[in-house]
């Protein structure tokens, strides 16, 4: 027969902190949330912002259905990203199709959106006419991705994209 130790009373605000401490980080918001459907994109991304010392900001989703899953789970909208950053070019549901459900969401629209994709240019007007806050051309050299990282980590720290409700 096992035998747990009850707690003596001035071990109480230490357990209660404890228990305070896991809530916190299971309920703790994320600065970004990246939906890119490409693991060898996602595994560079991670890289750039490990480098960055930032991943425990970070969230990393495969699919527009699996933000939205997400998103509607949240239990209280101070739990919304900073920012959430979109490839364009995923199967299924793309960046726009993801993009403009935000925008349409009463709920979700006042999260800030970044899209990023290869050909950004011509789809930049487009995306910027349907609420996206900024547009990146997804880089091809690392260089590229860790330069990418590190502004979508300045935009969040730099308070602009903080949202009010």
């Amino acid at each position: 027969m096992i035998c747990e130790k009850k707690p003596e009373p001035q071990e109480f605000p230490s357990v209660l902190m404890m228990y305070f401490t896991a809530l916190t980080k299971l309920l703790m918001s994320h600065s970004i949330l990246l939906v890119e459907d490409d693991s060898d994109d996602r595994y560079i991304m991670h890289l750039a912002f490990t480098e960055l010392a930032y991943t425990d900001q970070i969230k990393v989703f495969n699919s527009g259905e699996e933000i939205f899953r997400y998103l509607r789970n949240l239990p209280h909208e101070s739990l919304y990203p900073a920012l959430l950053v979109v490839d364009y070019n995923m199967p299924g549901m793309n960046g726009g199709e993801v993009l403009m459900r935000l925008k349409m969401d009463e709920a979700l629209r006042n999260i800030p959106v970044a899209m990023y994709s290869t050909g950004m240019r011509q789809l930049e007007p487009k995306l910027k006419g349907l609420g996206a806050a900024y547009c990146f051309e997804k880089g091809h050299q690392i260089s590229e991705v860790y330069a990418l990282a590190e502004k979508l980590k300045e935009i969040v720290e730099g308070e602009e994209v903080r949202h009010e409700k």
